[in-house]
């Protein structure tokens, strides 16, 4: 099956889940910041899963390849002092909780941390209201089926589609 007719259904379920009466609605308007957070989470997954495995797939995108914070041959030493390995941390945690500002692929792993982390806290908030009354016991694993498949979507687009 090609992969654009499988987004067609998995596009079509979802809508159909949606489209129940108000009380058996498996997603509601409260999820959509959740949805677009969890496929932007993907993306960033994606994005650093392809700079790590396929960067030379990166020259049609008209990035400059030698680049030390894009290839991932050499962003690594960025942490470094001088971009030497033997050296001290380049500056104050380049080495740990910063190092997503030394190159592309920890950038884009720390957008998928926050963004997940974001779409959790935009789920949970709303769900602290209502409780686990609001709906029924089986709408949870149906509703976290939907953001696993809307992160993998998400990952896919990147991984596969822009740059595969």
């Amino acid at each position: 099956m090609k992969r654009h007719t499988s987004l067609y259904f998995v596009f079509i379920f979802c809508l159909t889940i949606m489209a129940g009466e108000a009380r058996a609605q498996i997603l509601s308007r409260r999820d959509v910041a959740p949805l677009v957070l969890t496929f932007i989470s993907g993306m960033c997954d994606g994005t650093a899963e392809a700079i790590q495995f396929h960067y030379d797939k990166f020259d049609k995108w008209g990035l400059d390849t030698s680049n030390h914070f894009w290839n991932p041959r050499e962003s690594w030493k960025n942490k470094y002092k001088d971009r030497n390995p033997d050296n001290s941390a380049a500056y104050f945690g380049s080495t740990t909780f910063l190092a997503f500002t030394t190159d592309a692929y920890h950038l884009f792993r720390w957008g998928r941390n926050v963004t997940a982390v974001s779409a959790v806290v935009a789920i949970t908030i709303p769900l602290s209201k209502d409780g686990f009354k609001a709906k029924k016991w089986w709408h949870y694993p149906i509703q976290a089926a939907i953001y696993w498949l809307t992160y993998s979507i998400g990952f896919t687009f990147t991984y596969e589609w822009v740059f595969g």
